[in-house]
């Protein structure tokens, strides 16, 4: 039977998984998405200062 050892720091694998990296990523765009949707949500839309066709009764 051999003994485990635990490697030093300097040679431990730290990186993450690929699938936990893909997800970070898809998290952060979809997070950039949404700020620029509701950005464009609350923009004050442009009105005319008159309009276009005056209604008379």
């Amino acid at each position: 039977m051999s003994a485990q050892t635990t490697p030093p720091v300097g040679e431990r694998e730290t990186g993450l998984s690929a699938s936990a990296a893909t997800g970070g990523v898809i998290t952060i765009a979809l997070f950039i998405v949404l700020f620029f949707v509701g950005g464009f949500l609350n923009a004050e839309i442009p009105q005319p200062d008159a309009p276009l066709k005056e209604i008379t009764d």
